[in-house]
């Protein structure tokens, strides 16, 4: 029986793959797939898509020689996977383990190529080649994959809208603040430093006004007119401020909820180590940090190059 599934580039595909320019010696391409998966079947289709792209590299015949010339040939090729679905967060085939070993390592010539793919009723099927694109500064592309896929460019959705900033999250900052969770002690968030205190003002303003031009003027500049753009009528000045009428604030998506960002600001193999992936039934997924364990997390974030300091006069979670 014929599969359903079909593993093979169509002519995006081969475009995409053909912008890298490689030598003559391209049979011997370094070909890392940086891919990590425990479902067998899923695995298999994403190893043989990318099976694919290794193949058509490997090939001489399809280099682009009038690029040659001016620009450097790959020295090593990294496949990733990326997702294009919504209401999936947390599945990632993805191994960064692999792809900080291979950037510490690659001195230059390093290109990314990464395989897209959606979930569908039958699973998860492969359906494209993202762009393919050369490695210049090893920083901020170590602080882009530390995170969850999401480039500084995203759109924000509705829901992301409610919760303040979507753009502030994107990237990893080597400054971090934490403090034990006030209502679980037992627990210990970590946030950059701008992010913290920008949440911080909101919940400050919320516990503080009394009237909503008292909540405005309590703010973070730019915050209260993001808000009001959301709400459907403008609240009189001088009326009482009440925060159930923030949006998103009802369903826990306001103030900006920190634990749930937990790994866009840590590198991906801090964040897996040291914190446990938990799932809300309202809010998807959070990651949680056992107190016990905050002093050998803040040597090895000091170790990588962070600064972290403490802020227990933050109200921040």
């Amino acid at each position: 029986m014929k599969s359903r599934y079909l593993i093979g580039l169509n002519d995006y595909d081969r475009n995409k793959l053909s912008s890298i320019p490689r030598s003559s010696a391209c049979d011997k391409l370094v070909i890392v797939r940086a891919l990590n998966c425990q479902d067998e079947k899923v695995r298999g289709r994403i190893e043989r898509f990318a099976n694919k792209v290794a193949q058509f590299l490997r090939d001489s015949s399809t280099r682009q020689n009038s690029k040659e010339a001016l620009t450097a040939p790959a020295e090593v090729v990294l496949i990733t996977a990326g997702i294009s679905a919504v209401g999936t967060a947390g599945l990632c085939l993805t191994d960064y383990r692999v792809v900080e070993k291979c950037l510490s390592e690659t001195s230059s010539g390093l290109y990314v190529v990464e395989l897209r793919y959606r979930l569908t009723c039958g699973g998860i099927s492969v359906f494209q080649v993202g762009d393919a694109r050369i490695v210049t500064d090893r920083r901020i592309w170590q602080e882009q994959v530390a995170g969850t896929g999401r480039t500084p460019h995203s759109v924000p959705t509705k829901r992301q809208r409610a919760r303040g900033r979507a753009p502030s999250m994107v990237g990893a900052s080597l400054d971090l603040v934490y403090r034990r969770i006030p209502h679980k002690p037992e627990s210990v968030i970590l946030a950059p430093r701008e992010r913290a205190h920008f949440v911080h003002k909101i919940w400050h303003a919320i516990k503080q006004a009394k009237t909503w031009k008292q909540f405005a003027e309590l703010l973070p500049p730019g915050e209260w007119e993001r808000i009001l753009s959301l709400l459907e009528e403008k609240p009189r000045p001088k009326a009482e401020f009440n925060a159930e009428a923030l949006p998103g604030y009802s369903d826990g998506d306001y103030p900006p909820w920190l634990q749930a960002e937990v790994a866009r600001c840590l590198p991906a193999i801090i964040h897996e180590e040291f914190s446990q992936r938990q799932i809300s039934s309202i809010n998807g997924p959070f990651w949680e940090i056992p107190a016990e364990i905050e002093l050998p997390l803040l040597d090895r974030l000091r170790g990588l190059g962070y600064s972290v300091e403490r802020k227990d006069d933050w109200f921040f979670y």
